[in-house]
């Protein structure tokens, strides 16, 4: 093996290839960062609130922005379990999200809170589930007072 590497080089060093030079090194690459964004300038607004209201007095303008809807449905009566159920599915899938509870506690967290019992902090009292069976018109005031409270 050695012979046949001598003899490589010496060809080569015959045919005028220069044989010294030191073997070419491969550079390590560079990893090139982008420049960071410009910083966002906050231009104050010319218009505040109040003129903003008073331009545009059909639009209601809110200063907080409102957290996310959550009505509360409390379950005094186990009969009345599968009509309840029924009406937080159609809240559910169709206005905000909604809990069924056992128990009435911590009710101030919730936008609305509905029960078919005189509770604290109570805000819909409901009928059995016949009343809303036997009339539909019933069903249907509850449905748009909903509706109403919660869009």
């Amino acid at each position: 093996m050695d012979q046949l590497i001598s003899d490589t080089i010496a060809y080569l060093r015959q045919e005028g290839y220069d044989t010294t030079r030191p073997p070419i090194k491969k550079e390590e690459p560079v990893s090139v960062k982008p420049p960071p964004p410009p910083p966002v300038k906050q231009v104050p607004s010319p218009m505040n609130l109040a003129s903003i209201q008073k331009h545009l007095p059909h639009i209601k303008l809110v200063q907080n922005i409102p957290t996310a809807k959550e009505v509360a449905i409390v379950v005094t009566d186990k009969e009345e379990l599968p009509f309840l159920k029924n009406l937080a599915r159609a809240i559910q899938n169709n206005l905000c999200s909604v809990k069924l509870l056992a128990k009435p506690n911590n009710l101030e967290s919730y936008t609305l809170v509905l029960a078919q019992e005189e509770i604290e902090g109570l805000n819909i009292l409901l009928k059995k589930s016949t009343d809303y069976e036997n009339h539909p018109e019933e069903k249907k005031a509850l449905w748009t007072q909903l509706c109403q409270l919660l869009k």
